[in-house]
């Protein structure tokens, strides 16, 4: 909910309900636990907005979620390199293989 509210959006709960498909009675109950914790505001009946904690907490999920990315990408990256070393090597055999038995005179 709170990357859905970044930047000074303000935004009404039933707003952001929609927009994450989820329940307005459900996101009531995050808005008032996250209201409780002061990561979120209510401005005025049912808009809300980040607060300066939840900016800051924001910032921190934005960092992970990067950071998270990153590594994936890293880790995805490795098996694929790993992956292809394999084909090219079974390639490879292959190769030296056909060219060994047309050396000898093998069709």
């Amino acid at each position: 909910m709170l990357v859905a509210m970044s930047g000074d959006r303000v935004a009404s709960v039933s707003a952001i309900a929609s927009e994450l498909f989820v329940r307005f009675e459900t996101m009531l109950r995050l808005v008032d636990q996250l209201v409780a914790k002061g990561h979120v505001e209510r401005i005025a009946g049912p808009l809300i907005r980040l607060s300066a904690n939840g900016a800051r907490l924001l910032s921190q999920i934005e960092r992970s979620r990067d950071q998270i990315a990153k590594d994936l990408g890293l880790r995805i990256g490795s098996i694929e390199t790993d992956r292809v070393t394999e084909v090219l090597s079974e390639l490879n055999k292959r190769l030296l293989s056909t060219l060994g038995t047309r050396d000898r005179g093998t069709p």
